[in-house]
């Protein structure tokens, strides 16, 4: 798995980009495989991880509420537990 540290984590414009950010499937096929983050509140590491019960569980979440997924972006705010 992929570690990475950005620049000190704020939450609050974290947020404010996520919720601006437009998704771009492309961009994200051209990047790397699909993955999603864990960004430790604390230490603001971001941590890739995949999972495969994850990805299969939203699509049956989907298809049963009448969607098709076209894009997604998964990012779990956290802190270790002590």
């Amino acid at each position: 798995m992929a570690r990475r540290k950005p620049p000190r984590f704020d939450p609050a414009a974290a947020s404010r980009r996520h919720r601006s950010m437009k998704p771009d499937p492309a961009r994200q096929v051209a990047d790397s495989p699909h993955h999603d983050h864990f960004a430790d509140i604390d230490s603001g590491q971001i941590i890739e991880f995949r999972s495969d019960k994850i990805e299969q569980l939203q699509r049956e979440i989907a298809t049963e509420m009448g969607f098709d997924i076209i894009h997604h972006r998964r990012e779990l705010y956290c802190r270790k537990k002590p």
